[in-house]
């Protein structure tokens, strides 16, 4: 009885204590990371905050995701492309709604809907390419046709690795 009772008293003592909250720990993490990548691409935090939660939440690289941000509108939420893109990842009505049917051409202009749809768009054809990011962000970029072609146009492939490769 002796023994079983300073277990049971350490145990008890262990459960009473706060545990730290993961999430927090999470937080600041991400709150770093935001700082660090927010001062490499100039950009506010939060937007920072927002790619990264949306790249994890979409399994895309953090890094492929902000290069893609970059070369799809510049950083700029309000970007317009000449064939109806819309948003921070350039994405058509039409292609967000074949993940979203319900999605409106407002709710593209909202960070978190547009990088979500973005980033999901660009992981389902990268997923049909067995997880060849060159052909993926062709086809994010210029149509899955053309990433299901045997021969990728150079200016295709000239795309995929601006963002692949460029380091920062």
């Amino acid at each position: 009885m002796r023994r079983v009772f300073p277990l049971l008293l350490a145990a008890l003592t262990l459960a009473a204590r706060p545990a730290k909250a993961p999430s927090l720990t999470r937080a600041v993490r991400l709150g770093r990371a935001a700082q660090v990548l927010a001062a490499r691409y100039h950009i506010d935090p939060p937007l920072a905050q927002e790619i990264i939660l949306a790249a994890q939440h979409e399994h895309i690289p953090v890094g492929i995701a902000f290069r893609l941000v970059r070369r799809e509108s510049g950083f700029r939420v309000d970007a317009l492309g000449r064939a109806g893109e819309i948003g921070l990842t350039q994405i058509k009505p039409a292609t967000a709604r074949l993940f979203a049917p319900h999605i409106s051409v407002a709710a593209l202009y909202l960070p978190r809907v547009n990088l979500r749809l973005g980033f999901r768009y660009a992981v389902e054809i990268t997923r049909r390419h067995h997880g060849d990011w060159y052909r993926g962000l062709t086809g994010y970029h210029f149509g899955p046709r053309v990433a299901d072609t045997v021969s990728v146009p150079r200016d295709s492939l000239k795309y995929a690795s601006s963002i692949i490769l460029t380091g920062s």
